[in-house]
């Protein structure tokens, strides 16, 4: 990756960087103490995004194929996805696209609103990714805990989270993504 697309150590624009010095020091981590940063691989942001929810649809097999197939022949790259069934037996699915392609997006889905059986469409047009990152997060308990609290302590709103074994992201305000990473960078540690 380019120096100038890093513009902070340990801070990654579009795309994961894994740092083995991270790694090999989640290994050697003591408890933490109410001081000491959490040693992680590095913090990512995502930035110039619309967040698509689609709302309301049967809870049934094939839904998100549909949908994700769809996208996918219309060369729409998606980022995060978050699924969630409520009460009443209805999936939503919330989904990322490059601000740019968000009202093809919509048009795209409103084709299918019959198909698939939605009940509503939204979009939050100005929105971002923020995520922390590294070896072994799921042998590692209080990642998950940490970054949505500093995210709180900076009074950052979270709109949706997805996580992985290695992976804990959330989705935000555009407006406040550089709040998040200082907010991140208080209490993790990255590599450089």
């Amino acid at each position: 990756m380019p120096d100038s697309a890093q513009q902070q150590p340990g801070v990654v624009t579009g795309s994961l960087l894994w740092y083995t010095e991270a790694a090999a020091a989640f290994h050697q981590e003591r408890p933490m103490s109410g001081t000491q940063r959490i040693p992680i691989g590095g913090i990512l942001k995502s930035p110039g995004l619309s967040a698509i929810r689609v709302m309301g649809i049967p809870d049934r097999p094939g839904v998100a194929s549909r949908i994700f197939r769809a996208l996918g022949r219309a060369g729409i790259n998606v980022e995060l996805i978050a699924h969630s069934v409520d009460e009443r037996g209805c999936s939503h699915i919330t989904f990322c696209v490059e601000r740019a392609r968000v009202e093809e997006t919509l048009t795209l889905l409103e084709t299918y609103r019959q198909e698939v059986g939605f009940f509503e469409i939204k979009a939050l047009r100005e929105v971002a990714l923020v995520s922390v990152f590294g070896a072994h997060f799921r042998e590692r308990h209080g990642i998950a805990g940490a970054f949505f609290y500093a995210l709180a302590e900076a009074g950052i709103n979270i709109l949706d989270i997805s996580t992985s074994v290695s992976t804990c992201t959330c989705l935000i305000s555009q407006f406040e993504l550089d709040g998040a990473v200082r907010a991140l960078e208080k209490v993790f540690q990255v590599p450089g």
